[in-house]
């Protein structure tokens, strides 16, 4: 309940009533007492659920709604590993010097690697947002538009998940 209740407000521009979280048991490894230490732990675990209407479930299979989930997912993981490498948090020691003061070539070497993860996360982040999934919704909103009965609908959006997921690397083919 309190998980439904956070994702509602988080998206409350949207419709919140048709959004639920539930808490998957299979994917939590650790207890609750462990879980509550860090996010990390339990977040695996959350499952975010949208109702959708019922004339968009014609279209949308479950095979698709489990395309999105995987693309999404992936979207917040790559979100969170920029968050996490623009925090800049270096570890503290006991004296309040940071251990990469002490270490002027464990600095350098720290700053180099932290640059280069951003700017992979940052490329992979733009190249997923401007050559996948805008241009394939361009071209999901053009097969929509021209489609003549459900199946060619069904079809073009078929059509959309596969092209989204191989170009992001998710497809069957890299599993």
């Amino acid at each position: 309940f309190t998980l439904t209740e956070m994702a509602r407000e988080a998206w409350s521009s949207r419709d919140p009533f048709r959004l639920s979280a539930r808490l998957d048991t299979e994917g939590l490894v650790h207890s609750a007492v462990t879980s509550r230490t860090t996010v990390r732990l339990s977040l695996p675990a959350i499952r975010l659920s949208y109702r959708l209407n019922w004339p968009v479930q014609i279209i949308i299979t479950d095979d698709a709604v489990r395309g999105y989930q995987t693309v999404f997912t992936f979207l917040l993981q790559l979100r969170r590993a920029i968050h996490v490498l623009n925090k800049h948090h270096a570890s503290v020691t006991g004296t309040g010097r940071s251990v990469l003061d002490e270490n002027e070539s464990s600095q350098g070497t720290y700053y180099l690697i932290r640059s280069k993860l951003l700017w992979f996360c940052n490329n992979l982040q733009s190249y997923l947002v401007t050559l996948v999934i805008a241009p394939s919704l361009t071209a999901l909103h053009d097969g929509l538009r021209d489609a003549v009965d459900v199946d060619e609908m069904i079809s073009v959006h078929e059509q959309f998940i596969n092209r989204v997921l191989s170009g992001a690397c998710l497809g069957p083919k890299l599993q």
